[in-house]
């Protein structure tokens, strides 16, 4: 049975794994570690577990996205107006859409509870406030949905204004 929940602290290995599982896609730091993503992303001070959302067929991840906010215009602070769908990640194995669907779903849904009014896909500078360090694209910003052919379709808040090859 396919279900969502919010990151827990015990959660950084399985991110890990299905990161991992993603070996050779286009844009994703390889080899990634808990400790890389405990550096880049779980560590800052603004990091969210609500913001990141786990996909789980029984008691298997297959999924997860990331959704969070960039800097405010001083650089003070987050600003909730502009949301971020970092990543939306599946395992290799996993092609339902209904999963990619419901990970953005619930991304959008916490983005919306916090303010936000628009929301971007993809880790976009300088509003993209975690995932770009773990991507090793220097060439081309990313717009990792899980699903590509769905970009668009999966739903009609996201703006994907810059995306790479999948």
């Amino acid at each position: 049975m396919l279900r969502f929940r919010t990151f827990r602290n015990s959660d950084p290995p399985a991110v890990v794994r299905l990161w991992r599982s993603r070996n050779g896609q286009p844009g994703l730091q390889q080899p990634v570690s808990v400790d890389l993503l405990e550096q880049l992303v779980f560590g800052k001070l603004y990091f969210d577990y609500s913001g990141m959302v786990l996909a789980f067929e029984d008691d298997r991840p297959v999924g997860f996205a990331h959704a969070g906010f960039g800097p405010n215009d001083a650089n003070s602070g987050i600003a909730t107006e502009r949301g971020v769908v970092c990543l939306v990640l599946l395992h290799r194995d996993e092609s339902r859409a209904e999963v990619a669907t419901g990970l953005l779903e619930h991304c959008e849904a916490y983005l919306r509870a916090r303010g936000t009014q628009v929301v971007f896909g993809g880790e976009l500078s300088p509003i993209g406030p975690f995932i770009w360090d773990c991507m090793a694209a220097a060439k081309w910003r990313v717009c990792l949905i899980a699903t590509p052919s769905r970009v668009n379709s999966l739903s009609p808040m996201v703006t994907c204004t810059t995306h790479g090859r999948f």
